[in-house]
């Protein structure tokens, strides 16, 4: 709304301009609190069933303080909302508005004074929220001591903005790019003064690209990484109320040391050398794997994996072309799935991460709560070469939960296929979950199985791996993958899916 106001003052020479400027930004703060209030106390205390719209008397003293002056200020702009409209008829009556007239000044009036309680009712609102105590009335008292309750409530305000971030950040990124190109136009009084500004923001970004970060990582940072460390698994269990890794078999211990450090050989001889490498093969691809990113930093992983090296996540391509999503992912340490950058990551870190079923998975995938079948396309072996190639080991993770929690509001798999094929991405595309508009994701609780690691066998005599191994390495990688999927979907709370392999 305080955008549209920007725009209707770069329009202040046409009055009817700035009325329907003024005007949309006074709808604007109409919808805001209601969404504010329903959106974000659903967002806040869904998972503890306590939340509902209307509950008068509910929530402790200050909650209900806050919420007051809150729905007190909205009620003051709605009021102006409504003059707005009477003078908009009457002038509409009077046969237009004049520049200068009395009744522009009173539209100036009534624009600030219903803004300016649109905007305090936003704040109050939003400040509320983290206030709301399930079972405090407004004469009741907390029976733990002031300083206690005052910490906790700090601590869960901090925890709720927390999860709201990192939420954004790995699920909405995008979105920031499209609300900065929206905001230059929208502010923008010609459309030179439009191009000049994206030119300057362009020549700014640009050294962002020099040295070909998406290849060599060299935008991973650390200090980045260690926040996700410490927050992310916090705020994965507050919106999807489960967050677990499962480390299944015992092959990934040998005498009581982990398969980073040692491990012996199916032939019975031990590994000489340095560690033996790791894949990850992450499944499925779904409409937007982002936990590939991050799965490997949830302190879970670390406890049941510890001499495993931080694996490197590889992704399409596209994400790295993208401005402010392509930033968010090298951040994190991912790298484009190209061979070179593979090969090259195997060597550097010993481990990575990537998705095998590509795009062409992600155009076959349907996804959200209606759809019982997780399809995996199979025909990529690629990373079965390299891994026989590198003499690393094949682990499979299969992530219950991610897949299911977003669905593509247009599906027109025509369309995304040939797009797919020529562009290197599936349009058009629109993943969707929570409240069947919002980009972030239904909170289905996530699950984390990670397979055996499936040792494989020497290359030729060339070095290169043999059609047969392939072949058979192939079948028996995604073997383990049906037998995870079939044993613990139960478990992870999805007993109603079924697995399809798509092989051409």
């Amino acid at each position: 709304a305080a955008l549209l106001l920007v725009a209707h003052h770069f329009h202040a020479a046409d009055p009817f301009a700035r009325l329907a400027f003024v005007s949309l930004a006074l709808v604007c703060f109409s919808v805001a609190a209601p969404v504010t209030h329903g959106l974000g106390g659903r967002l806040k205390w869904a998972l503890s069933g306590s939340w509902t719209f209307y509950q008068p008397g509910r929530g402790g003293l200050r909650f209900i303080l806050c919420q007051a002056f809150g729905w007190a200020s909205f009620a003051v702009s709605v009021a102006g909302c409504a003059v707005l409209a009477a003078i908009v008829l009457r002038a509409v009556m009077k046969g237009g508005l004049g520049e200068g007239a009395e009744e522009m000044r009173a539209v100036a009036v009534v624009s600030w004074v219903a803004g300016g309680a649109g905007f305090l009712a936003q704040v109050f609102l939003a400040v509320s929220l983290p206030l709301f105590r399930p079972s405090g009335g407004i004469g009741e008292t907390a029976s733990a001591p002031a300083c206690t309750s005052k910490v906790s409530q700090t601590s869960d305000m901090r925890g709720f903005l927390q999860m709201m971030l990192v939420m954004h950040v790995i699920h909405a990124p995008h979105l920031l790019l499209l609300a900065l190109i929206a905001t230059v136009l929208a502010a923008a009084p010609t459309a030179a003064w439009g191009a000049t500004v994206f030119a300057v923001l362009a020549a700014a970004y640009s050294p962002t690209f020099f040295g070909a970060p998406g290849s060599t990582g060299m935008r991973s940072w650390t200090a980045f990484q260690a926040w996700a460390t410490r927050v992310v698994e916090d705020a994965a269990r507050r919106w999807h109320g489960e967050c677990r890794v499962v480390r299944h078999g015992e092959a990934w211990q040998f005498r009581g040391v982990d398969i980073g450090v040692d491990l012996e050989e199916e032939d019975g001889g031990k590994e000489t050398g340095d560690a033996r490498r790791v894949i990850f093969g992450y499944h499925p691809h779904g409409l937007y794997p982002a936990a590939a990113c991050w799965f490997h930093f949830l302190p879970q992983f670390n406890l049941l994996f510890p001499s495993v090296p931080p694996p490197v996540t590889l992704g399409a391509s596209v994400i790295f072309r993208v401005p402010i999503l392509r930033d968010v992912a090298m951040w994190a340490g991912a790298r484009n799935v190209s061979r070179s950058t593979f090969l090259k990551s195997l060597d550097e870190r010993g481990a990575v991460v990537l998705c095998p079923g590509g795009q062409a998975e992600l155009v076959e995938h349907v996804g959200g709560q209606a759809d019982n079948t997780v399809m995996l396309c199979t025909r990529h072996k690629g990373f079965i070469k390299i891994a026989i190639e590198k003499r690393a080991h094949l682990v499979p993770v299969f992530c219950f939960g991610e897949s299911q929690a977003l669905t593509n509001l247009w599906k027109w798999k025509a369309a995304q296929r040939w797009t797919t094929k020529r562009l290197g991405f599936p349009m058009p595309f629109l993943a969707v979950g929570f409240k069947g508009i919002l980009p972030l994701p239904v909170p289905l609780p996530l699950s984390f199985i990670v397979g055996e690691p499936l040792a494989v066998p020497a290359p030729g005599p060339e070095g290169f791996a043999l059609e047969a191994d392939v072949n058979r390495v192939h079948q028996q990688y995604y073997a383990r993958v049906e037998e995870l999927f079939e044993r613990y979907k139960a478990s992870s709370g999805f007993a109603n899916l079924t697995l399809a392999l798509k092989h051409d």
